[in-house]
């Protein structure tokens, strides 16, 4: 027997060509929602970060308040 197989080096070879196309399927998965959401940016070209709400008040404002006063009654 010439050699004796490493079997070991052998599964991490596989392991890590696995990781690798999984890393590759999900930047291509990644760069098409990018390219798709691309399409309505804001005019500014200002983007919200991900986890965020764009509608959302900045804090300090209390827009409720205006809003959810009781009218007067004369």
């Amino acid at each position: 027997m010439p050699f004796k197989p490493n079997y070991n080096q052998q599964r991490r070879d596989r392991q890590l060509a696995k990781e690798q196309k999984l890393q590759q399927k999900l930047q291509k998965r990644e760069e098409r929602r990018k390219a798709e959401l691309g399409e309505g940016e804001n005019p500014e070209g200002n983007e919200t970060p991900e986890g965020t709400d764009a509608s959302e008040e900045p804090e300090g404002t209390d827009a409720s308040a205006e809003t959810d006063t009781p009218a007067e009654k004369t």
